[in-house]
């Protein structure tokens, strides 16, 4: 099932985000490179409140910190939060059969710490931007959800011969190389 792009004005406070990552499991114990140890190799889903842009600016954060570009989610208590390792993943919400992805896990103070939630970058912020790279690529309408959404069919792939997996490899290299200097 796809996910949709949200409403340009809707906040969400108040409604329940569901966010997926396979970030680190138990805050406090990654420093560095020991990030590598700690990430779940199962990918993890949480349901955390958002909550509107005032309240997230009266939590621990400076109220400057936290711009309308931004969106907070998470639990006034902690114990609860996407963490290192999470970050670019999404927060959607479910809106009958279809989600909307609201938010990009994006930063925080720790992880799951009591007034510190979870900030994200608001998607809705961005569709101006989203829609022009995608065109009409987005599958989901706007009235009432009974549009199907578009499944692109994916034709049978041939199996490489070894002589074109040498060519796209020296090709692959000539791209990086060309990039990088």
């Amino acid at each position: 099932m796809p996910v949709c792009l949200p409403p340009l004005k809707k906040s969400f406070a108040g409604e329940t985000g569901i966010v997926t990552g396979w970030g680190v499991t138990s805050a406090g114990k990654v420093r560095g490179d020991d990030i590598r140890a700690h990430i779940s190799p199962v990918l993890q889903e949480l349901e955390v409140p958002i909550m509107s842009n005032e309240e997230c600016r009266n939590s621990g954060y400076m109220k400057n910190q936290i711009t309308d570009n931004m969106l907070c989610a998470g639990f006034k208590d902690g114990g609860k939060d996407s963490c290192q390792g999470d970050s670019g993943g999404p927060l959607h919400v479910a809106d009958g059969i279809y989600h909307q992805i609201v938010g990009v896990v994006s930063w925080g103070q720790g992880c799951a710490r009591p007034n510190y939630p979870g900030v994200y970058n608001r998607v809705n912020r961005y569709i101006p931007w989203i829609q022009k790279y995608t065109a009409d690529a987005c599958p989901c309408s706007r009235d009432g959800g009974n549009k199907e959404p578009v499944v692109a069919e994916e034709e049978p792939m041939e199996p490489e011969t070894e002589e074109e997996e040498k060519e796209d490899e020296a090709k692959l290299k000539k791209s990086v190389i060309r990039t990088v200097t």
